[in-house]
């Protein structure tokens, strides 16, 4: 399959990092420019990951996605969402034991 497995979303990402002002609008006293150009840094960094899921994902491949992942996540954010989901699934576990336990008493 070709083309945009997520409507192209990463296009729509650049877009909006490309609109985002320095200034707010109406209540400009209510924004900083140094953060808004900061979100739309890190915007323009998840539309560039994003671009190599949704080719990926396409089958029009973009062997970049892991680096440009890592670099959006940063360091560790995989061994972290590993570990949480071990323990999810840890929780669950004991859940279906404890119910195995008290209909099938041992």
């Amino acid at each position: 399959m070709s083309g945009g497995s997520y409507d192209y979303a990463y296009c729509k990402l650049e877009m909006l990092a490309g609109s985002i002002r320095e200034e707010g609008g109406c209540g400009a006293e209510y924004s900083r420019p140094a953060l808004r150009r900061a979100l739309k840094a890190h915007i323009y960094k998840l539309a560039n990951a994003m671009r190599a899921v949704e080719w990926n994902d396409s089958c029009d491949g973009d062997d970049t996605e892991i680096a440009k992942l890592e670099e959006l996540l940063g360091p560790g954010a995989e061994l972290v969402e590993a570990l949480a989901q071990a323990k999810r699934d840890r929780d669950e576990l004991n859940a279906a034991i404890d119910r195995a336990e008290k209909a099938v008493p041992l």
